[in-house]
């Protein structure tokens, strides 16, 4: 929820810092907390942030799905 929250103001660094909190915590991030932590990038059109938590993604074996590229398009149609 705080995730997303964070993705609707489009603060994508409150939404990494919840990802983290959350996988300090023991709670694995699942494909909607990386697809909602995408979101919050695309919303700033930070193409670096949101490809460095593609691979992150990619590196925790979650699969990216077609939200996933959706928020990617998402991104680079804001990409500054």
């Amino acid at each position: 929820l705080m995730i997303n929250i964070h993705a609707r103001c489009g603060d994508a660094v409150g939404a990494m810092r919840c990802l983290k909190e959350m996988r300090s915590a023991g709670i694995a991030a699942d494909r909607i907390s990386f697809n909602t932590t995408l979101k919050a990038f695309a919303r700033c059109g930070d193409m670096r942030g949101a490809e460095a938590l593609l691979q992150e993604m990619r590196r925790s074996d979650v699969q990216p799905d077609l939200y996933t590229y959706n928020a990617m398009l998402a991104v680079c149609a804001r990409a500054k």
